[in-house]
């Protein structure tokens, strides 16, 4: 489960579930890490850039949960690659 010692990923936009999400990891004593779900840029060295970022916080952040939307679960590289979407906690 999360508690003290855990990392927990928020990949949110910054709106009400954000911060609902952020207060939620802070009760339960574990840390969090925010990555921002909006890319930008559209060309496609962007992309990898902004995807090599993402891999670079995740391996350095090692979290036990990712707290997403539905609306943004895709957008997660491992996504296509098999992910399993109950992994990842979804607020709406």
């Amino acid at each position: 489960g999360i508690g003290k010692g855990s990392v927990v990923a928020t990949f949110l936009p910054r709106e009400p579930e954000w911060i609902i999400s952020t207060l939620a990891v802070w009760k339960a004593g574990a840390a969090f890490v925010a990555i921002d779900p909006v890319i930008t840029g559209s060309s496609p060295s962007s992309i990898e850039e902004y995807y090599e970022k993402f891999e670079a916080v995740i391996q350095d952040s090692l979290p036990r949960a990712i707290i997403t939307t539905s609306d943004h679960h895709y957008l997660l590289p491992f996504y296509s690659e098999g992910f399993n979407s109950n992994n990842a906690i979804a607020p709406r």
